[in-house]
């Protein structure tokens, strides 16, 4: 969001309204007008509608600036920089198909072959073609789901095991990897940061924003990224996502995006590595007033933590500052003081980002002001 002061299209305020309209009645009358005369009620009635309609016009003309407009104005903001919304992807995982004992021939499993969750939510149909050799009792395919949403990520080791196209000779089928990459369309924030990122991709010399620009388009699920580069010609591309590190199948979804011809310089090499997790830990002792509500204070702190930690995780290189955590558990109400045990300060590289894993914050007792 831009710092700049919210612009002011138009003036709003009623009063100054109300005077215009009562100005110009007594210029065309060439009467003075009394607060109790009928036509003061139909001024400040026409007044009053003129103020709503004056309050439309403003916000209209805001949903004309990138930091202002909605999403579906953001759209037609972005076409001419050739930046469109991302839309819904589906999730992917790795299927296992065994049999019971091992065929003495070749079986081949083509693709498109679906396989429904033990829920019955979601089908994934298999991405390629592939065999089962002759001596081999197991053979392994991407899928992909067919409804594209992030509802379908997560399922864990097992829950896709259901072969809804008939297979001879297949006893049974299990996804061996969580299920990842399904995104719902992009929301307002991601597609305005983008926008606001594209004139970089202009750039044909692989500079930091393009990379920056490139990468925040190739999945919605991205929210940041760092870039380096260690030595001539390598690009280090670091993406952090909204659960944190982005899984394998992320992974090489950005890299085949940033490999592409238009995209990569010809003498950059694009390495796509995961962000570092530094994980931590806080514990504290809090003094409250006599009057304050342990339980509320407890609920408020659990809330509290919840959202430092969505905080950090949601940029990379986001420093853990001891004195600010002191100042979120200061600002509780019902908190007197705060005596903090761990952390120290911890420096957080522009390719790390900061994980909140636990958190120990006990009462040590009330105090009087």
């Amino acid at each position: 969001m831009t710092q700049l002061p919210e612009p002011n299209f138009i003036e709003r305020d009623p009063d100054v309204v109300t005077k215009e309209w009562i100005a110009a009645y007594e210029e065309k009358s060439g009467k003075v007008l009394q607060p109790a005369q009928i036509e003061r009620l139909m001024i400040d009635v026409g007044a009053y509608r003129e103020t709503v309609l004056r309050m439309k016009i403003q916000e209209t003309a805001k949903q004309n600036l990138l930091s202002y407009a909605p999403l579906e104005i953001l759209e037609h903001i972005g076409e001419p920089l050739g930046v469109s919304k991302l839309l819904a992807n589906c999730s992917l995982t790795t299927l296992k198909f065994s049999v019971d004992d091992a065929l003495d021939f070749d079986f081949k499993i083509d693709a498109r072959c679906e396989v429904e969750t033990k829920d019955g939510l979601f089908i994934f149909q298999t991405t390629e073609a592939v065999t089962l050799k002759a001596g081999e009792t197991s053979v392994t395919a991407e899928a992909i789901c067919e409804t594209p949403g992030s509802a379908s990520n997560n399922y864990t080791l097992g829950s896709i095991n259901n072969l809804i196209t008939p297979l001879s000779y297949i006893s049974t089928v299990e996804n061996i990897t969580v299920t990842s990459g399904g995104a719902d369309d992009e929301d307002a924030a991601s597609l305005r940061e983008r926008i606001r990122q594209a004139p970089e991709k202009f750039s044909n010399a692989g500079s930091r924003g393009a990379y920056r620009y490139h990468t925040l388009s190739a999945h919605q699920s991205i929210t940041d990224v760092a870039i380096n580069s260690p030595s001539p010609g390598v690009v280090n591309i670091y993406p952090l996502t909204k659960d944190g590190n982005p899984t394998e199948e992320i992974l090489k979804i950005v890299q085949t995006y940033l490999s592409d011809d238009k995209i990569r310089p010809l003498t950059d090499k694009v390495q796509v590595i995961s962000p570092e997790r530094i994980e931590f830990s806080i514990k504290a002792t809090i003094w409250l007033y006599m009057d304050a509500d342990s339980q509320s204070v407890i609920n408020t702190i659990d809330a509290k933590m919840r959202e430092y930690k969505v905080s950090l995780s949601e940029k990379l290189g986001k420093d853990v500052i001891k004195t600010q955590i002191i100042s979120i558990l200061n600002s509780i109400y019902g908190v007197y003081k705060v005596i903090p045990e761990t952390p120290e300060d911890i420096d957080i590289k522009e390719y790390q980002w900061a994980d909140l894993v636990d958190y120990d914050i006990t009462i040590g007792g009330y105090a009087d002001e």
